[in-house]
């Protein structure tokens, strides 16, 4: 019985730092987006949407810096559309 609530108190742990993480930016993760789309507001990204964008940006290392920023700012474009 102690590890079933042991358990279910892992799962829910992992839950709430889940979803904690998908809050607002943090401001390593905004510095990071407004070094490559320096007018984007930010703020109004949601956390999924700033996870894509710095998983894109670390994705694509090997773009020059004109296409980093070109596809940082669409992105920013394309999410505040919405």
């Amino acid at each position: 019985m102690k590890r079933i609530i042991a358990a279910a108190l892992v799962t829910t742990a992992a839950f709430a730092g889940a979803a904690s993480a998908m809050g607002a930016a943090t401001s390593g993760q905004e510095l990071t987006i407004l070094k490559y789309a320096p007018d984007a507001n930010v703020s109004a990204l949601s956390g999924s949407e700033v996870v894509h964008i710095i998983n894109e940006i670390n994705a694509n290392k090997d773009l020059s810096k004109s296409e980093q920023n070109a596809q940082v700012q669409s992105l920013v474009r394309a999410f505040s559309a919405n």
